[in-house]
């Protein structure tokens, strides 16, 4: 038999169940990675929309008051922080999302890695 034909002559039900088996489930660490893409996507947005064009990469870390920070030194860092401190809702799902990263890597534990979020120019 063709593929059409197998195409055409496979249940509904089965094509669905054929699809749920290869979709593996979603454990802590994938859906943070999702959140994680989702945040960044918002950030890139909060950053458009307010005028900032980066020149470079900056790597963004929670400023440990709710806020968000440029790590290091960035010559465009005092527009980007000015730009995402306007979105509370974004500062707190940032802390929000650094907090869950954090204690799933085991930092404050003495190990683990420190939440940086690092945004690449477009």
């Amino acid at each position: 038999m063709s593929f059409s034909a197998e195409l055409v002559n496979q249940n509904p039900s089965e094509e669905v169940e054929s699809r749920r088996a290869t979709i593996s489930p979603s454990g802590p660490t994938s859906t943070l990675t999702g959140q994680i893409a989702n945040l960044r996507a918002r950030i890139e947005q909060v950053l458009a929309a307010t005028g900032v064009v980066l020149t470079g990469p900056v790597d963004l870390v929670p400023d440990g008051r709710g806020g968000i920070a440029v790590a290091g030194w960035h010559p465009q860092r005092l527009a980007i922080e000015a730009a995402l401190s306007h979105d509370y809702l974004l500062e707190r799902d940032f802390t929000e999302m650094a907090r869950q990263f954090e204690s799933a890597h085991g930092v404050g534990d003495g190990g683990g890695a420190a939440f940086v979020l690092t945004i690449q120019p477009t």
